[in-house]
C-alpha cells in the first residue's frame, strides 16, 4: 500500500496536536476552549465521532447554539467550494450521516433522493424506515443493484442476503407482491450474470 502524501501526514499531525490541546483544556475543564478546539478539529477531520464530541462539550459548556444546524450549513458551503478526495465520503455522505444520528429522516430521505450516496448508508436509512416500505423499498433496492453491478460473487451474495433480510420483514400482501415483482424485474434485467440468477434461484425457489 503507498505511503500517505506529505499533505496528508502534515493533515494528521495537525490534527493530533489539535487532539492534544483539546484534551489540556478538558483536564483543566475549560470547556468552551475545549468547544472550540473540538469544532476546529471536526471541520478538518469530518469524523462522526469528532462531531459527537462537539455536541458532549457543548452541554458541558452550556453552549445553546444549534450545532446540527451550523454543522449542515458548513458542509453546504463546503460542498460548493471544495471537492472531497477520491477515496474520502462524499460531502452528501457526510451530511446524511448527521441526519442518521439526529433521526431527521425526512432530510435525510431528502438528501438521498437527491445525491449518489455510500450505499451502506442508504441500507441504514431504509432499515430505520422499515416501516415505511414504500419509502424504503427504492432504498433498498438501489444497494441490490448496485452490487449486483459490481459484477463480484461477493457482491452477487451480498444483494442476494439483503433481498432474503427484506422478504424476512416485508410480510403483508401488499410487501410481498412488492418483493415478488422486485425479483422478477432483477431476473429480467441481470438474466445475463449466470452466478446471480443461480443464486438467486436457490434462494428464492
Amino acid at each position: 500500500m503507498a505511503g500517505k502524501t506529505p499533505k496528508t501526514r502534515e493533515k494528521d499531525y495537525h490534527l493530533r496536536t489539535e487532539r492534544i490541546q483539546i484534551s489540556l483544556f478538558k483536564a483543566r475543564e475549560l470547556w468552551s476552549d475545549a468547544l472550540e478546539h473540538q469544532w476546529v478539529l471536526y471541520t478538518k477531520s469530518i469524523d462522526l465521532d469528532d462531531y459527537l464530541a462537539v455536541l458532549e462539550l457543548a452541554k458541558s459548556a452550556g453552549d445553546r447554539r444549534d450545532w446540527r444546524k451550523k454543522t449542515i450549513q458548513f458542509m453546504e458551503e463546503q460542498s460548493r467550494t471544495t471537492t472531497r478526495g477520491l477515496w474520502e465520503p462524499s460531502w452528501a455522505d457526510k451530511r446524511l450521516e448527521i441526519y442518521l444520528h439526529h433521526e431527521a429522516i425526512e432530510e435525510a430521505l431528502a438528501i438521498a433522493s437527491e445525491e449518489q450516496i455510500n450505499p451502506d448508508l442508504l441500507v441504514k436509512l431504509a432499515w430505520k424506515i422499515s416501516n415505511e416500505p414504500e419509502k424504503a423499498f427504492p432504498l433498498f433496492q438501489r444497494v441490490i443493484e448496485y452490487n449486483i453491478m459490481q459484477t463480484k460473487n461477493d457482491a452477487y451474495r451480498y444483494a442476494i442476503n439483503l433481498l432474503q433480510e427484506i422478504a424476512g420483514v416485508m410480510q403483508s400482501s401488499q410487501q410481498k407482491q412488492q418483493m415478488m415483482e422486485l425479483l422478477d424485474h432483477l431476473r429480467q434485467k441481470y438474466r445475463a450474470k449466470r452466478n446471480f440468477i443461480k443464486w438467486l434461484k436457490d434462494a428464492f425457489n
